[in-house]
């Protein structure tokens, strides 16, 4: 599932990055395609151009920095680096830059230049959805932004050719399409998973009445005050005529309505979207059903109270993960525990030990990191064979 807060074991049917990735690059590259119109052209030339095929390389490439476990991990590895005194942090979006311009290799050898994955300078603005790197008053906080300082020339090279520090028109349909997808297939996912309860919020007005004191309550601060008994009606609307009306047991009848229901509110999401002189529209009825969405799943899922052990055990891991690896890049007689690729980048102190022991990590995926940790704590003993040099 796009939220990435159960196990990865948990059943075949959530989504994984993989599949979101190349979801938001088709919904983008659809929105981009809908929006390139001769009608719109002199308006997407002023707002400086916009390239389906850009869109749908940014869709691709946005969720590269999500480490394991998601935003869990995230928010250990910033807290670990900020500890070690790298101002930076952790960030996913920046990290996902970093990988496109550092870290990624393409042709051979180690030369300079094949750092990196050689990018255009508009699909490096269009994996911008935060055009802006960390400020000094929020290294305390946790704070969206686009790019580490150490990325500084490739983040000024995206950037040359924009204004402001808004993101560019490529950028703003990438990040809707993001929205769009993770918010869908998210609901798709839990609801099979028996989750969240559609079949209640179709028929139960105390379920509604529950779940929307808990939306409007989250929203603080978020929306306007005016703002609140719209969303209260725009919610009660939506659920109310959800197709889906029984708790999911996987029958074909059930698959087809949540199929549809899904692909629904996705069309009129791409359909919806407009330009003005600042770049994409938001369909204003989409934009609130995505944010239902989120809401349902924040309200059945990530707080539910289940999942606080198995979130304890996540943080734990990547906690240990980041203290070995730290450690070990620090001392050179340890960096054999790194791939050959990070040895090198140890080597030439291109990054300090505590950056490049969260590059390695956030690199992993989540069955990788969990052993890895059992191999490093001495629980999983493996043949020498299932060693990785990666």
């Amino acid at each position: 599932m796009i939220t990435q807060v159960v196990s990865p074991a948990g059943g075949h049917a959530f989504h994984n990055r993989l599949t979101h990735a190349l979801k938001v690059a088709q919904v983008g590259r659809r929105i981009a395609e809908k929006l390139n119109t001769s009608e719109n052209a002199e308006l997407t030339k002023k707002l400086g151009g916009l390239d389906p095929s850009v869109v749908e390389a940014a869709g691709m490439a946005h969720d590269l920095g999500h480490p394991p476990f998601g935003h869990i991990a995230e928010e250990e590895l910033d807290a670990r680096l900020r500890d070690v005194k790298e101002s930076d942090g952790y960030e996913g979006n920046a990290q996902s830059f970093r990988i496109v311009t550092r870290l990624e290799t393409r042709e051979s050898g180690r030369e300079k230049g094949s750092l990196g994955l050689n990018l255009t300078r508009a699909t490096l603005n269009a994996l911008l959805k935060y055009p802006r790197m960390r400020s000094q008053e929020s290294v305390n906080g946790h704070e969206k932004f686009g790019a580490y300082r150490s990325e500084t020339a490739q983040f000024e090279f995206a950037r040359k050719q924009s204004t402001g520090d808004s993101p560019c028109l490529e950028a703003q349909i990438m990040d809707w399409a993001d929205d769009i997808t993770y918010a869908v297939h998210d609901l798709e996912d839990f609801y099979r998973a028996r989750m969240i309860p559609l079949d209640r919020l179709s028929k139960s007005k105390d379920e509604i009445k529950s779940f929307l004191t808990a939306m409007v309550s989250r929203l603080k601060g978020k929306i306007k005050p005016e703002e609140e008994q719209s969303y209260e009606d725009a919610a009660t609307r939506f659920l109310s005529f959800c197709p889906v009306s029984e708790a999911y047991s996987g029958r074909r009848t059930q698959q087809v309505a949540l199929r549809g229901f899904a692909s629904s509110i996705i069309h009129d999401a791409i359909c919806g979207a407009t330009l003005c002189e600042t770049g994409l529209v938001r369909p204003a009825k989409s934009d609130r059903e995505v944010t239902i969405l989120k809401q349902l799943t924040w309200h059945y899922v990530i707080e539910d109270s289940r999942l606080a052990t198995e979130h304890h055990g996540q943080r734990t891991v990547i906690g240990r993960l980041f203290k070995i690896f730290s450690d070990a890049a620090a001392e050179r007689a340890k960096w054999k525990i790194f791939p050959p690729a990070l040895q090198e980048q140890l080597q030439d102190q291109t990054s300090s030990p505590a950056r490049t022991a969260a590059d390695y990590i956030a690199s992993m995926g989540e069955r990788r990191a969990l052993d890895l940790y059992c191999e490093l704590m001495g629980t999983s003993l493996k043949p020498v064979t299932t060693g990785a040099a990666l």
